[in-house]
């Protein structure tokens, strides 16, 4: 058999391809699911990470997300594209839940899903049962996911989780040289952006991502939303976040990045206990000066 150009097997087994796609033409996606840490102070967090890879420079975006309904997917692939810059002319995934309802071997994609993707003028195509070969290079990109595990009992807080998931992880997948390109992905990236096709209208895109206001973090660390108070990092006061409802929690983000997740409550004050820490001991070193 002959997988990709110039590389034969014997192999008995059912041989796939091993190809490379153009500049810009897919992007792969998936969910790691069901993950678990620590923090410093034995808090176990269970958490998903959606990992997507551009198929030709191999550039890994990952995302933290406490769940993975059709509205997580929504978000997470705007936000992969708002990462990236621009979008791809496929997306291929899986059959996951969030994405298609399966009754027998008929396949139906979710309308929003569907609608999404006109309006990203990108094609979704799902990869054939039982064959996650089809996907593998956004598989490769699973396992540097696992970097996250040597962080366990070490982190003080979900926040800083999701800075380890999203910035230092992922800035680590795409300098790391990949075996097939044998580049960093970081450096390939640099000449697949400019093939990207452009995002859509801001507006259109936001369109999606329900509840979405934005607020300017005051000094007490509390952002306003449906008549209760919730907390942000005291590193954003003063610095406007954008919030966004998805069933039951607040995402809030500064400048694309994730900054705080918080379970919607009838409470009037919600203060993170990591937060408000922080904030006394910069409150009373700054009385001690």
């Amino acid at each position: 058999y002959t997988l990709g150009k110039g590389i034969q097997t014997q192999s008995s087994e059912k041989p796939h391809d091993l190809y490379d796609v153009e500049p810009s033409y897919q992007l792969q996606c998936d969910w790691k699911e069901n993950m678990k840490i620590h923090l410093k102070n034995g808090e176990e967090i269970i958490f998903n990470v959606f990992s997507a890879t551009l198929g030709y420079s191999r550039e890994h975006v990952l995302i933290y997300s406490s769940s993975k309904t059709t509205q997580d997917f929504i978000r997470c692939i705007i936000e992969t594209f708002r990462r990236l810059g621009g979008t791809t002319q496929t997306i291929l995934t899986d059959n996951m839940s969030a994405v298609v309802t399966v009754k027998g071997r008929q396949k139906k994609i979710h309308p929003q899903i569907n609608q999404l993707m006109k309006d990203l003028n990108t094609d979704l195509k799902l990869c054939k049962a039982k064959t996650p070969q089809t996907k593998g290079k956004d598989e490769n990109s699973n396992k540097f996911v696992k970097w996250i595990y040597p962080y366990d009992y070490s982190l003080e807080s979900e926040e800083e989780l999701i800075h380890t998931i999203e910035n230092v992880i992922c800035s680590q997948c795409n300098r790391q040289i990949n075996s097939s390109t044998r580049m960093p992905p970081s450096k390939l990236f640099q000449k697949e952006k400019d093939y990207l096709q452009p995002l859509p209208n801001k507006i259109l895109l936001e369109s999606y991502l329900a509840e979405h206001t934005v607020s300017t973090v005051p000094p007490t660390l509390l952002i306003q939303y449906k008549g209760c108070r919730y907390s942000v990092p005291q590193q954003y006061i003063n610095k406007r976040v954008d919030i966004y409802q998805i069933e039951n929690r607040l995402y809030i983000y500064h400048n694309k990045n994730l900054v705080t997740i918080h379970t919607l409550t009838q409470q009037s004050v919600n203060y993170k206990e990591e937060h408000y820490k922080k904030a006394l001991e910069t409150t009373i070193r700054n009385k001690d000066v």
